[in-house]
């Protein structure tokens, strides 16, 4: 994520340094944050947003990892906009290569020279086939195959839809054993393969810990007052205050309960003394029996004593049961509880006949079946002893439950806080359809992909599924903000203007996250290898839908103009009276670079307009036969000096010729004066050159000639008037 950023503002960086009559270095900077922070903004603010709204979740790990994720996305942006920006500034003072490396001038040639030949040429080797692939193959085919793009591609999405909800849908966990390595690993073979094929590892399966407990609780309500941000907070108990387990209605209905509860097909009879497992039940015993003495009374020869004669002989009963042998009678065993000298608490607890399994369908059918019953049985006991509640070892069941239950919920959330971010930065309705049906499109690719590969929602694929919501909406949004600001007036003309500003960007931020994801692949520990084949598949699918299918619709049905647009309401009460722009920007004059043209007037509605947009595309200009990166591409050719002397000769058009200046070329030492009509020289001077060179696209240190231009003869040039430029 952090690369994606340092891409885009290294884009408009380089953008801002080539935009003719870029100035100082202070204001290099500011057009560049001025263009880059709104996007680099927005695309933190969809990832942080996606990943805050697992905050919902009541699952602790999933809870703390969203807030630590999506505070560390916003920390993210903060260095970017403060950290990069200085880097570059030095990068480009003291440790460009560019500036090191200068072939036209050999005796020059030192150590850092050599250094920075190899690198200058691969740099500039990519750069070529770049610049054809971006303005010229990519735009070529998604404008000309824009509907066959939008058919296949729309198809894969409903074709994700399918897999997703219909066949095979998106399973939770149902395997009972739970996997850490992958496959291949000695320990999962074994465990899923060859595990069965010993005796001992059978026995283990009907031993009595395996069996799920049939748990009922009365006395305490099923509520979680725990700190969800903290795995070791139990929180404090609920009380139930109706609760009263010693009257003689209540006492009739728990002995009915046991014994219906004994006849189930879910009930485990099992060997050994069961004094505690229903309390009541053993209790009933002592109090019937013979009053051999008289402290034996009233707890003897009594079947359903009252009240105050139950808690007396309670008191008597259970000292005796914890000193009786081979009874364990403790705050883990089942029985009553007391608090403050009064019953608060009555736990009654069997063992069942099914085992425990990490099985979602198997453990969801069980605690379906033993609940039902349980609640139906509730209907018919007295009002005292009405609000139980059934549990058993259903840790791992609750956890899926929640994720099958919570995904959902936050997915929606995160949609809804993209939906509107993606609004708020366009403010076009049209564009922020395009961009979710491109987004939706992305998810149901995606998941469906996972489906395919038979993933199970588990808490890994839980929190991928929320980061892929906000990982796909990025490069949609680069290209929606893009194309909305782009000043051409038909669409074909927008799309190409979205690939070449951010075709490349986002390009590079694409293949450097596929390559941190294919970097986990040779990982043994399974939740490793998982992330790696999720950012692989997020990003291709991502940059295949946002660059193609993305923009084939906008190139099909994009808004024009303003068409669909808002805009933001504007205040006017204190607002200061306009004052005259002045421009007060240093111009650089260089022989050979595509900022080599003559200073010119600008009006001002013109430059009020260009510094209103956010992250508009930098436009040459409009009288300028060789657009901008035409010109760069030219600095060395024949034609591009002809058009550079035509400039300056007294028959070329007076639209290209609004000033003259004077000044010295620091190139051949000469003293060269510029005027409308021709070309004076106060010394001999050499012709420009108009063979071209083979690095013409650099210049030397001694090449830089910056012309200090006075604020008179930029803003009201004079016919015949003589400017000295230093």
């Amino acid at each position: 994520i952090g690369a994606d950023d340092v891409f885009v503002y290294c884009k408009v960086w380089h953008l801002s340094k080539s935009e003719r009559n870029n100035g100082t270095m202070e204001k290099i900077v500011h057009d560049t944050l001025h263009h880059a922070t709104l996007s680099m903004f927005v695309t933190s603010l969809t990832t942080s947003a996606a990943l805050f709204s697992n905050g919902a979740s009541s699952i602790t790990a999933i809870k703390c990892f969203s807030i630590f994720a999506g505070t560390t996305i916003l920390c993210n942006f903060l260095i970017m906009i403060t950290l990069i920006p200085a880097t570059l500034i030095i990068n480009d003072k003291w440790c460009n290569c560019e500036s090191w490396y200068n072939p036209e001038f050999s005796s020059n040639q030192k150590v850092r020279y050599f250094l920075c030949k190899i690198p200058y040429k691969v740099y500039h080797s990519i750069s070529d086939w770049s610049r054809i692939f971006f303005e010229k193959l990519l735009p070529f085919i998604i404008v000309k195959f824009r509907y066959i793009w939008i058919f296949v591609l729309g198809a894969l999405g409903i074709g994700g839809v399918v897999v997703i909800f219909f066949h095979p849908k998106l399973k939770l966990p149902s395997s009972d054993k739970f996997q850490v390595f992958s496959s291949n690993h000695l320990i999962e073979k074994y465990e899923f393969q060859i595990r069965n094929n010993f005796r001992f590892e059978k026995s283990k399966d009907i031993e009595e810990f395996t069996l799920l407990p049939l748990t009922f609780v009365w006395g305490t309500f099923a509520t979680d007052k725990g700190d969800y941000l903290d795995p070791a907070s139990r929180g404090s108990l609920k009380f139930d205050k109706t609760f009263n387990a010693i009257t003689p209605s209540a006492q009739t209905w728990l002995l009915q309960f046991c014994n219906k509860l004994k006849n189930t097909d879910f009930y485990q009879q099992t060997p050994g003394y069961q004094l505690t497992n229903c309390f009541f039940d053993k209790f009933r015993d002592y109090l019937q029996k013979p009053c051999l003495f008289v402290d034996d009374f009233p707890c003897c020869n009594n079947t359903y004593p009252k009240s105050e004669e139950m808690s007396y002989c309670l008191y008597k009963y259970i000292p005796m049961l914890m000193n009786t042998p081979g009874v364990q009678y403790s705050q883990m065993t089942p029985g009553i509880r007391y608090t403050d000298n009064s019953i608060s608490l009555l736990i009654v607890e069997y063992m069942s006949n099914v085992q425990f399994s990490f099985s979602y369908s198997k453990t969801k059918d069980f605690y379906t079946k033993v609940n039902s019953w349980f609640t139906q049985e509730l209907q018919s006991a007295p009002p005292e002893i009405k609000n139980g509640w059934f549990v058993s070892n259903l840790a791992v069941f609750d956890l899926q439950n929640s994720l099958s239950e919570e995904t959902p919920v936050t997915m929606g959330i995160s949609l809804c806080v993209v939906a509107a971010v993606i609004f708020i930065t366009t403010l076009n309705v049209f564009i922020s359809i395009f961009a979710l049906i491109s987004v939706a499109c992305i998810m149901f690719v995606t998941i469906g992909t996972l489906v395919l590969l038979n993933w199970e929602l588990n808490i890994l694929e839980a929190v991928i599924l929320t980061v892929a919501l906000g990982m796909s909406v990025d490069y949609t949004l680069h290209y929606a903000v893009v194309y909305r600001l782009s000043p051409d007036i038909d669409r074909e003309n927008k799309i190409v203007s979205c690939v070449h500003s951010m075709g490349s960007v986002i390009t590079m931020a694409a293949i450097t996250t596929f390559l941190a994801g294919a970097l986990m692949m040779p990982a043994t520990v399974l939740v490793y290898k998982k992330f790696g084949i999720f950012l692989m598949l997020v990003i291709s699918v991502s940059w295949t839908y946002s660059t193609i299918f993305f923009l084939s619709l906008l190139c099909i049905c994009g808004p024009m103009g303003n068409f669909g647009q808002f805009n933001l309401p504007t205040c006017e009460v204190c607002v200061a009276a306009p004052e005259e722009h002045q421009d007060k920007t240093q111009y650089t004059i260089s022989e050979l670079s595509s900022t080599s043209t003559y200073p010119h007037t600008t009006s001002t509605a013109t430059t009020s307009t260009s510094e209103s947009r956010e992250l508009e595309s930098i436009s040459d200009d409009p009288i300028d036969p060789f657009p901008l990166p035409q010109r760069r591409r030219s600095r060395s050719r024949g034609q591009y000096h002809e058009y550079m002397k035509a400039r300056t000769r007294s028959d070329s058009p007076e639209e290209l010729r609004p000033g003259r200046t004077e000044g010295y070329h620091s190139r051949r030492g000469s003293r060269v004066r510029f005027s409308i009509g021709s070309i004076e020289k106060t010394s001999p001077s050499h012709e420009i050159d108009t063979e071209p060179k083979r690095y013409g696209k650099r210049r030397s240190v001694a090449e830089d000639s910056v012309f200090e231009v006075s604020e008179e003869s930029l803003s009201s040039p004079v016919e015949g008037s003589k400017t000295e430029v230093h």
